[in-house]
């Protein structure tokens, strides 16, 4: 049996705008699925985005396998910052400097990681999309410039 878990309920605020989860939880309580969103009763609320703070994101491939006709890697991305490292984008490169591998799937995209938080995500993409041993992949949040991590 699996649960849904919120972690904020939609009250009268002072506030404008506020970021919410979903997780999705197995009996055991282990997490199958986490939703991270933006919530606001006004489409001008969102222009608080426009201030955040820029946050530094770090990490690092930890794993990259490869058998058959996909291949996989695991890195986990980490936000230094002091404020909310928002819509995190992930882009799998040849190598630092490279073409996008595509078609890539990704465990997790566009996520939001809070101050001092880190996600491990997992990707895979058919063997012939990359050529290259060592792929590199990108990290760059809204409020943060591109991070390049390797293993």
């Amino acid at each position: 049996m699996s649960r849904w878990r919120h972690s904020a309920r939609w009250r009268r605020t002072r506030h404008a705008a506020h970021r919410g989860a979903q997780t999705l939880e197995d009996a055991k309580g282990r997490e199958l699925s986490r939703n991270t969103y933006w919530r606001y009763r006004e489409a001008d609320a969102l222009r608080g985005l426009n201030k955040a703070e820029q946050v530094k994101l770090t990490g690092g491939i930890t794993q990259v396998s490869r058998s058959g006709d996909r291949h996989e890697l695991t890195a986990v991305i980490r936000n230094q910052g002091s404020s909310v490292a928002a819509m995190v984008r992930l882009s799998l490169l040849e190598d630092a400097h490279g073409r996008r591998v595509l078609p890539t799937l990704y465990s997790d995209n566009y996520l939001w990681l809070l101050p001092g938080e880190s996600r491990t995500v997992q990707l895979s993409w058919p063997a012939e999309a990359c050529s290259s041993r060592h792929p590199a992949l990108t990290a760059e949040a809204y409020n943060s410039p591109v991070a390049t991590l390797r293993g």
